[in-house]
């Protein structure tokens, strides 16, 4: 069962038979589990398959809802002064997973993400916003699971990142779609979060210095987290 959660929670919507495909399991299993998590909200049945239910959604959240919590607040913020798709993501395993957005509340284009959709690390500006950032062991393992031609220009693009602080992309993830992220840092000085913004390419300008907003932003976040608690 906790394979099919994976599974569906990696790939987005899916078939029942796709899942059965995927995981190498019988078809009539695949119903059986996805039925059971329906049931207990873990996953849902939309029009084009099954997706992460609200109760796996909101299980991730509890797991380390500090940040996420605190993150809330600043997003709506930002969200309302430029009208555009703010999102947090997290590390998860060697991917990064959305896990929050706020959206925009007046444009008729957008772009929009499925809360516990994954994509690889070295994907999209969400997601080298958080790789950039890891450790030097994790990045190295990272490194090595990718294809030895890739290496030279992924070290140069980590290396880019970590110098400018903030990430950007442009149709990596999905075409037409632009993003600038910045790593949010834990206490502890690890990064477990990515937060930013993505606008269509028609409004690709509007990123333009706003990395500097996000990394206030970003900055704040921390803070607030690494206050004392009120007794």
């Amino acid at each position: 069962m906790l394979i099919v959660l994976e599974c569906i929670a990696k790939k987005g919507s899916l078939t029942a038979a796709q899942v059965s495909e995927a995981c190498s399991i019988n078809r009539t299993v695949a119903h059986r589990l996805l039925n059971t998590l329906t049931k207990h909200r873990y996953a849902q049945k939309t029009s084009a398959g099954y997706e992460l239910g609200p109760a796996a959604i909101d299980l991730a959240r509890s797991a380390l809802p500090s940040i996420i919590t605190t993150a809330k607040s600043g997003m709506e913020r930002l969200a309302a002064e430029i009208d555009e798709t703010v999102i947090l993501h997290c590390v998860s395993g060697v991917e990064a997973m959305a896990i929050d957005q706020v959206l925009s509340r007046n444009r008729l284009v957008m772009v929009r993400h499925t809360s516990g959709s994954c994509h690889a690390l070295n994907r999209g500006a969400s997601g080298w916003a958080l790789l950039a950032f890891q450790s030097e062991t994790f990045i190295e393992r990272f490194m090595s699971s990718l294809p030895k031609e890739s290496h030279a220009a992924t070290a140069a693009r980590i290396e880019q990142v970590q110098k400018d602080g903030f990430a950007i992309s442009s149709d990596e993830l999905q075409l037409g779609v632009h993003g600038l992220f910045v790593p949010i840092f834990n206490p502890n000085g690890t990064c477990g979060y990515s937060m930013g913004v993505l606008v269509p390419t028609i409004r690709a300008d509007s990123l333009s210095g706003l990395e500097h907003r996000l990394i206030s932003i970003s900055q704040i976040i921390t803070k607030q987290v690494s206050a004392p608690k009120a007794s």
